[in-house]
């Protein structure tokens, strides 16, 4: 070591991890667990909170990607010495870029750049405990509250440096955001395929798939999106063999900016100038402001080649903005269409995938001083669906497939649901009034029984060739629709003496829509709808 330093990731065991369900909890350094990803099953790593899973998996992908390339290397390796030595070769012996305090300001530390100033005279006392220091908004102690971590762990400020460094965005005048999201206030999500839930196969799929597109981009992974594929687009125009990798290695002053050309592809970013001091038992973070964005890349509006975010499609491409609602089945089932969205570079099957896979999605919200939730979606991929998704012709199929889908909720929602469950909140008017925000609650609750439904159903979809599927759907959408009415039915505030009259319009609205849209349901090999079973339920009027 050419400079004191405290908490090296290198040499010091500071990281739990946990390699089965029920296993005790191992302490490993950083090559340690990297090794420990290569050749055991890595379950867990239990300091993690959950916002802070992603953060850390694709740094320990983009890190490893990186020292592998680097070295020239193609097989990761097993043992805990040579990824040490591959850690070093990618800062060029500098083992100061992995420790968490380091008392020369002119050294870098782990996500700390080096202060060109030599002093801390301009950076701001802020935190004493990690989760202070972490991306999360805590002033306020809404939802999460603030210092509670009281006994932290190494581990837990390791943690929070990495989250901070590599997701967070803007956060009031002086505190700029990552490259690696379209806009201040957006976010940086996740949106790939998984051999399983464990860290171990997720690693190793990700870590081939790095090294792959690395070593060919332009038709890495599917020749039929060579010449559309974004993130092949951005290692083209870009080939930034002998880049800044780890970001943190050099100074920054809060003024100065790196270009994307200056950068290496899998390049691991900071965006805040901290630094970590250590006074006897404390340990504590300051933070700087900076004037500009750490790399120039507004206009990139976040395409640069996040292995885990899908682009949008056209002239002016986008990263992923995953909004408050997360990763309902409407907004995940645009993802799937090539027409709108590039896939992400994970979000691929290739040929090394055997067995099982997973659509795996997970995002931060962020807002402004806010967040709107963490979300995440694990979508399982039957075997028609994962052979249409290797190719792009595939995936267009299931897109188009999601569309028709789609469409049919939105077909009983606005001519059947609706305009029923507006005459029931309405006590059946001569005339609707479908501004009434009171049906809302009930199509919401419908909306979410389809959630749970629907890519099931569109996996059976794209499996057939009939259109036995498609009805299978409208008569799983009316079994849907029928009982949120006759929910709806029994939750209405309904005045005793127009009970049974209201409910029996609102009857007449729902099957007498429902026939009209889809008289194919009518047959006779089809079951009619009971809707008496409303009148039924409800016999005693409902009360006001």
């Amino acid at each position: 070591m050419h400079a004191e330093v405290r908490f090296d990731l290198l040499h010091e065991p500071l990281l739990r991890v946990r390699t089965a369900r029920e296993a005790p909890v191992e302490y490993y350094t950083l090559p340690g667990a990297l090794a420990a990803l290569c050749s055991r099953t890595v379950t867990d790593f239990p300091g993690l909170s959950v916002h802070q899973r992603h953060p850390w998996y694709a740094f320990l992908v983009q890190l490893g990607a990186m020292a592998l390339h680097r070295a020239g290397e193609e097989k990761p390796p097993t043992d805990e010495a040579a990824w040490r030595a591959l850690l070093l070769g990618l800062t060029e012996g500098c083992a100061e870029a992995f420790a968490l305090v380091v008392e020369d300001l002119s050294q870098p530390a782990f996500f700390q750049p080096p202060v060109p100033e030599g002093h801390l005279k301009g950076f701001k006392r802020i935190a004493e405990t990690p989760d202070l220091l972490d991306l999360l908004p805590t002033a306020k102690n809404h939802d999460v509250k603030l210092m509670r971590v009281r006994h932290a762990l190494p581990e837990h400020w390791v943690y929070a440096l990495v989250s901070l460094q590599t997701m967070d965005g803007y956060s009031g005048k002086g505190n700029n955001g990552i490259a690696r999201m379209n806009g201040g206030y957006a976010n940086r999500p996740c949106v790939t395929f998984v051999p399983d839930l464990t860290w171990s196969g997720r690693f190793r799929r990700d870590l081939r798939i790095l090294a792959r597109v690395r070593q060919a981009p332009p038709a890495a992974l599917d020749a039929e999106t060579a010449d559309a594929d974004v993130v092949a687009r951005v290692l083209r125009e870009y080939p930034r063999e002998g880049g800044a990798a780890l970001l943190w290695l050099l100074p920054w002053d809060g003024a100065t900016q790196l270009s994307l050309e200056q950068c290496d592809p899998y390049f691991i970013e900071i965006c805040r100038r901290v630094r970590i001091t250590s006074d006897a038992e404390v340990v504590v973070a300051h933070l700087a402001t900076s004037s500009a964005t750490r790399i120039a890349g507004n206009e990139q509006n976040g395409v640069t080649g996040d292995p885990w975010t899908p682009v949008s499609t056209g002239e002016k491409a986008k990263a992923l903005t995953v909004m408050a609602d997360g990763f309902s089945y409407r907004q995940t089932q645009k993802l799937l269409s090539p027409s709108d969205w590039e896939p992400a570079m994970t979000q691929r099957i290739v040929e090394d995938d055997r067995g099982d896979l997973v659509l795996s999605a997970t995002a931060l919200v962020r807002g402004q001083g806010q967040t709107d939730g963490f979300h995440t979606r694990l979508i399982p991929i039957s075997g028609a669906a994962r052979t249409l998704f290797m190719s792009r012709s595939g995936r267009a199929r299931i897109a188009e497939s999601a569309k028709k889908l789609v469409a049919e909720v939105d077909a009983i929602v606005n001519k059947v649901l609706k305009p029923a469950l507006c005459t029931l909140t309405q006590a059946a008017p001569d005339r609707i009034d479908f501004r009434d925000a009171r049906p809302a609650r009930f199509i919401e609750r419908f909306e979410k029984a389809v959630d749970e439904r629907f890519f099931e159903v569109l996996w059976r979809t794209v499996a057939s060739d009939s259109g036995s599927a498609e009805r299978e759907w409208r008569s799983e959408l009316r079994v849907l629709a029928s009982a949120e009415f006759r929910r709806a039915c029994g939750e209405v505030p309904l005045s005793s003496a127009r009970a049974y009259r209201t409910i029996a319009a609102a009857e007449r609205v729902f099957g007498g829509a429902l026939r009209k849209l889809w008289p194919d349901l009518f047959q006779p090999e089809s079951a009619v709808p009971d809707h008496d079973t409303a009148r039924e339920e409800h016999h005693d009027g409902p009360s006001i």
